[in-house]
C-alpha cells in the first residue's frame, strides 16, 4: 500500500514542498531547498476513493430496483402499498404477476373510476337542480315556461 502525500513550508525560505511518508510516523522532514529542520505541515485538502465491493453493488442495485418496481406499481397500477406475506415473496416477484396480469388491473382500474365519474357528474348533476329549485326566481322562472308549454299544448291551431 502506497503513504499518503503530505504538503510541507518552510519557514526560513518560504518553500512549499511535498513529501511522502506514513500516516503513524512523525518524521522530521527538511527543507529540500535551505536544509531547515523547522518545516510545518500543511493542511490540505484531500482525497479518498472508495471502492465498492461486490456485494455492496448488488444491494445497492436490488434496492434501485425494488424502488423502480413500487414506483411502477403506484403510477402505473395504482397499488399504494404492499405487504410481503411469507419468506419467498419479493417485491420483483409481485411487479412481474401484476404485469403479467396488468391488463385486467389496469382494466378494472378504469372502469372503477369510470364509474366514480359517472357517480359524480350525477350528484353535480341532482345538486344543481336542486339548487335551482331552491331560488325563488328561479322557481317562479321554472312555473312561467312549464305554464306557456301546457298553453301551447292545448292551442289550437287552424
Amino acid at each position: 500500500m502506497m503513504s499518503p502525500i503530505y504538503d510541507y513550508a518552510c519557514p526560513s525560505c518560504l518553500a512549499e514542498f511535498e513529501t511522502r511518508h506514513s500516516i503513524d510516523s512523525r518524521p522530521t522532514v527538511i527543507c529540500p531547498k535551505c536544509q531547515s529542520p523547522k518545516t510545518k505541515k500543511q493542511i490540505t485538502a484531500c482525497h479518498f476513493v472508495i471502492r465498492e465491493s461486490g456485494t455492496v453493488r448488488k444491494l445497492t442495485d436490488q434496492v434501485k430496483r425494488e424502488s423502480d418496481a413500487r414506483t411502477d406499481l403506484k403510477e402505473n397500477y395504482g397499488i399504494e402499498k404492499v405487504n410481503l406475506i411469507g419468506p419467498n415473496n419479493s417485491i420483483q416477484k409481485v411487479h412481474s404477476e401484476v404485469k403479467q396480469q396488468g391488463t385486467f388491473v389496469r382494466d378494472k382500474m378504469q372502469q372503477s373510476a369510470a364509474e366514480n365519474a359517472i357517480k359524480t357528474r350525477k350528484k353535480q348533476r341532482e345538486w344543481a337542480i336542486d339548487a335551482l329549485k331552491r331560488t325563488p326566481t328561479r322557481a317562479k322562472v321554472i312555473k312561467e315556461t312549464k305554464a306557456r308549454e301546457a298553453m301551447a299544448k292545448r292551442k289550437i291551431t287552424i
